[in-house]
């Protein structure tokens, strides 16, 4: 007997939901999940194996789509400019889930050992990792109505959420994101300056040493935020021993660090916290680039020997300290971080199957990609293979002769008449694997893969791959800092087409950023990246049976558009 699956509800909600109709989604889930519960209070009925695996999954699936429709409501607000977030409609939505994941936990405690309840394991975290990252961003926009220092009552509810945030984190067995971490200490620290309630120190101790915050993978600037909680502490209860140890760890790291900005506000938040001890305690003086310590004044002479700065390098980032918003909100600058990579690797030391820096595995990768493809209509033999949708129009700038141009007119073509998002969330996919897999003469590769899985993952919130790819990369130090301290990404935009094709845009724009002076270097990468996407849809079988005809055609096009395009093509538009 068939419970949930392959009946109308799920047929009908699945397909709402490939569309990013999330309401009339969950509409339909609702009625599967009602159905279920009428037919268990059958009298005779026994809960058998099937039955439970119908249920759980169709709970599993509430509980995402309820997420997204949070996300979308929040992104409504935003896209209305409206001045003040309004919790009051999220909290509405939010009604149902707490009953759901308690529903959720007893039928999977009733299931037995099986390989359905490992996949139903797998939704689950799934769906743990999703209420986490609602959680967290209901609590930065709350964060960001409120003053420096709000009143206790106005920050509440936003160290409410936050906590819910570490719950269902913790709840999907997942590593916590350090953004997390940080922004629950964050609230604490304004919990304490608000009240000067003890009870907030007590719990920055225990979070820090509970979760073993300092032992983790850290940046300077995120070493330093954790031990700025801990001097906090230490002066708050009046411990200038312990104080003395933080500041001479600050000294420390100010000492061998070349990335700090001495306008840092974190910075001058740590000197005022010096300057309430009564001992004589001075951060030591920060000038950009290189540093050493000073233990007496220095004449002219000696201070040129100590200090150095390039006056031809960029000038330091100025972070925001306040938490960042992530995912859904974010727009596509990248904080560029001087060491992520060196600029040593020849061109000629492309190779396609270098180690990645993602360890994907070749098997899950084959088979996440779901054989969605233009339909016989679209793919019309017309001089250009897909027909051009109209778009709004729009600048993009690019270096004369560059084969940037040509990539984004192929893709453009590929993408903008393509209905099917599935289809563009795999093209995306494949493009952020080449930068993630292969070797480059470019530095932030890891950035450019994770800003392309992050916008397949607004056309298909279900791609296995790139699910997978983001919270790996996520790890990655320079992945956290660009979350919380840099401009973040993520389209607002709700048009597929428009989603694809800007991913695209944005892509080559930081190519020809990181490589303006070396045109030879950027149309041998777009060249590679080429191959790449042509060799993997044939190879992966991505789009199934078209896949050879369209790799084909992606070929030509491009090759087309690298010959015929000329210096005076540097500035055109799209419409």
């Amino acid at each position: 007997m068939r419970y949930y699956f392959n009946t109308p509800d799920q047929i009908n909600g699945d397909e709402a939901y490939d569309q990013a109709d999330f309401t009339k989604a969950l509409t339909y889930y609702k009625n599967a999940h009602q159905t279920l519960n009428q037919k268990a209070a059958e009298r005779h009925f026994k809960r058998r194996s099937d039955f439970l695996y119908a249920l759980a999954f169709v709970i599993c699936e509430e509980i995402i789509t309820n997420c997204e429709v949070i996300n979308a409501t929040i992104n409504e607000q935003s896209t209305n400019e409206q001045t003040t977030f309004d919790c009051a409609p999220i909290e509405k939505l939010w009604q149902d889930i707490p009953g759901l994941v308690n529903e959720l936990e007893t039928v999977f405690d009733e299931m037995g050992s099986s390989e359905k309840k490992e996949i139903i394991k797998e939704k689950m975290v799934f769906g743990y990792q999703l209420l986490a990252d609602v959680c967290e961003i209901i609590s930065d926009e709350l964060v960001d109505n409120l003053n420096e220092i709000p009143p206790e009552s106005d920050l509440a509810p936003a160290l409410e959420w936050i906590t819910k945030a570490l719950n269902y984190a913790k709840q999907g067995n997942s590593p916590l994101d350090l953004d997390l971490h940080l922004g629950y200490l964050n609230l604490l620290e304004k919990g304490y300056k608000s009240s000067l309630d003890k009870s907030y120190l007590v719990k920055i101790s225990q979070h820090i040493s509970s979760n073993k915050l300092l032992e983790l993978p850290l940046t300077t600037m995120q070493t330093l935020e954790i031990l700025s909680y801990q001097l906090l502490v230490a002066v708050a209860n009046d411990d200038a021993h312990t104080a003395n140890q933080y500041i001479a760890e600050f000294r420390e790291l100010i000492a061998n660090s070349a990335d700090i900005d001495s306008d840092h506000p974190l910075i001058e938040d740590i000197k005022n916290l010096i300057a309430q001890l009564p001992d004589d305690n001075e951060v030591t003086p920060l000038r950009k680039r290189k540093f050493k310590v000073i233990d007496k004044p220095l004449n002219e002479k000696e201070e040129k020997e100590v200090f150095s700065e390039d006056e031809d390098e960029d000038e330091s980032l100025v972070l925001k300290r306040s938490t960042s918003k992530k995912t859904y909100k974010k727009s596509r600058a990248i904080c560029i971080d001087d060491n992520d990579a060196t600029e040593s690797v020849e061109i000629s030391a492309i190779d396609t199957e270098a180690e990645s820096i993602v360890p994907l595995p070749t098997a899950e990768v084959q088979q996440s990609y779901p054989k969605d493809l233009p339909s016989m209509s679209q793919m019309s033999n017309t001089a250009t293979f897909f027909a051009n949708r109209h778009t709004a129009a729009r600048k993009v700038t690019f270096k004369e002769d560059s084969h940037a141009i040509a990539f984004v007119k192929t893709l453009k073509e590929l993408g903008g008449n393509e209905s099917n998002p599935n289809f563009l969330a795999n093209i995306l996919s494949l493009i952020a694997d080449f930068y993630c897999h292969t070797k480059l003469p470019l530095k932030n590769t890891s950035l450019l893969a994770f800003e392309l899985y992050k916008n397949a993952l607004l056309l298909n919130p279900k791609h296995v791959v790139a699910h997978t790819a983001v919270r790996e990369l996520g790890k990655q130090p320079i992945i956290r800092d660009n979350n919380r301290y840099g401009s973040s990404s993520n389209s607002t935009q709700t048009n597929i087409n428009t989603i694809f094709i800007d991913a695209i845009e944005s892509l080559m724009t930081q190519i020809e950023a990181f490589k303006f002076q070396d045109l030879e270097k950027i149309n041998h990468i777009t060249d590679e990246s080429i191959k790449f996407i042509v060799n993997n849809l044939v190879s992966k079988n991505i789009a199934g049976s078209r896949s050879a005809e369209i790799a084909s055609k992606i070929n030509s096009r491009y090759n087309y558009f690298a010959e015929h395009t000329t210096g005076q093509e540097r500035m055109f538009s799209y419409s």
